[in-house]
């Protein structure tokens, strides 16, 4: 069983840098690299509360702080990503 989840792993890491190689040539631009990602939940198990994701990037020696808010985690992570694109598109 360990040996296929290392085998699973290490397929996405190369589909991932084939996808982001493909994406620099297309797009010709570099891309930051995520230096770290928090995400805040509130207690009490509410499906209605808002959750905070803080995301850190590198890019070009500058290092960029994002934030999204949202009750669904992985919309919080879109717009602190999309926060990021607009940021590094005036740098």
């Amino acid at each position: 069983m360990k040996q296929i989840i290392a085998n699973n792993a290490t397929n996405r890491d190369i589909r991932h840098h084939a996808a982001r190689w493909r994406a620099n040539i297309n797009l010709k631009r570099e891309f930051p690299t995520l230096t770290n990602y928090m995400v805040n939940i509130p207690p009490g198990g509410r499906t209605d509360a808002l959750v905070q994701a803080n995301i850190t990037w590198l890019y070009k020696g500058h290092t960029i702080k994002t934030r999204g808010l949202d009750a669904d985690q992985i919309e919080a992570a879109i717009q602190a990503t999309v926060k990021m694109l607009n940021i590094i598109e005036n740098l």
